[in-house]
């Protein structure tokens, strides 16, 4: 007991310095960036990377499928757009409203739905993504209908107001590098393994005594939480929200990304929130082509490297002998430095 207590807390401080040397290497972007289009396209990857880390718990680690994501998204960008444009209330009221709201909805949601399994949990929660878009439309005298919601107050804290692009950046990055924390701690304890255990099989946890639906709910709730965060966040940023923000296709792509990353791997949700984020401004000029390379992408992807691109990688590397290549190179450098 003593040696997995000193091993899991050996894996959470190793996890910590990288966290720690890749928020200094982001903090240290805009030094070399200075173009505000640029700095706005790093809030906006911040805040996809949020998301997608709450799908990779779900789908990556749960082993579960969800395609509704999109709608918590929208339910917690609606609620802080809801509270302060229209009921003037602070931003820091409406970020635990949409975070409680969510996180209800979600466990309400997740009760029944959660019993199901493969497609049918993916139908489940697509229809579940077009029931909120449509609300989103058609409560008009609420949500603003297809027009959304306009004149979402900047946040404000203790007098600073984050209005520039630059403030905002390091704002969502502070959130997401705490996000990634948490969700490194959760992978590396008994919550994680059990979770792990469950997307093996689930009928082979229930055999070793696991709550499997407890923790499928709670991992689902969770996940949906993460969601809410960042709608929060892209409200107060774009000050603007409208349903097609927030719809099925949104869902579509965030759970491909989270299979382009690596399943199971926060470090794979980073990249597929880069992929995510920056494909779409790279393709700006062929609008109707994104949907089409990014299911040429997908397929590639799928077809080359099965698991993800993190963990295809990393196969390959080893299939090459890359780390015994690495530990050659070393050996001769000792070799020659007369070590």
């Amino acid at each position: 007991m003593e040696d997995e207590l000193k091993q899991r807390r050996n894996i959470n401080q190793t996890n910590l310095k990288f966290i720690i040397s890749f928020a200094i290497c982001v903090c240290f972007i805009p030094f070399f960036i200075k173009n505000p289009y640029f700095i706005g396209t790093g809030v906006f990857l911040g805040i996809h990377f949020i998301i997608i880390m709450g799908l990779t718990l779900f789908v990556g680690f749960a082993g579960q499928v969800s395609i509704g994501h999109g709608a918590f998204y929208g339910i917690g960008a609606y609620t802080a757009g809801i509270l302060t444009a229209k009921y003037a209330l602070s931003p820091w009221v409406g970020l635990p409203s949409a975070l409680f709201l969510t996180g209800l909805v979600a466990y309400l949601i997740g009760l029944p739905t959660l019993k199901l399994r493969g497609h049918y949990l993916a139908l489940a929660t697509l229809a579940f993504c077009g029931i909120v878009e449509t609300i989103l439309v058609e409560w008009v005298s609420m949500t603003g209908g297809g027009e959304g919601l306009i004149n979402i107050p900047k946040l404000k804290i203790f007098g600073f107001k984050f209005t520039s692009d630059l403030s905002f950046f390091y704002l969502v990055w502070s959130i997401a590098f705490f996000v990634m924390w948490v969700s490194f701690n959760l992978v590396n304890s008994r919550t994680g393994r059990a979770l792990k255990s469950l997307s093996d099989s689930e009928i082979g946890a229930k055999s070793l005594g696991i709550n499997t639906s407890r923790y499928k709910n709670s991992i689902f709730v969770l996940s949906a939480l993460y969601a809410a965060l960042a709608g929060w966040l892209t409200a107060h940023y774009v000050g603007f929200v409208s349903p097609a923000s927030f719809g099925v296709d949104l869902s579509i792509f965030m759970i491909s990304m989270v299979i382009i990353g690596s399943k199971g791997s926060i470090w794979g949700s980073f990249l597929g929130a880069v992929i995510y984020t920056i494909l779409p401004e790279l393709l700006r000029a062929q609008v109707d082509l994104q949907i089409i390379i990014y299911g040429l992408i997908l397929m590639v992807i799928m077809i080359i490297l099965p698991n993800g691109v993190v963990f295809g990688i990393r196969d390959l590397w080893e299939e090459v002998g890359g780390p015994r290549y690495i530990s050659n190179i070393f050996s001769r450098l000792r070799t020659v430095l007369g070590g």
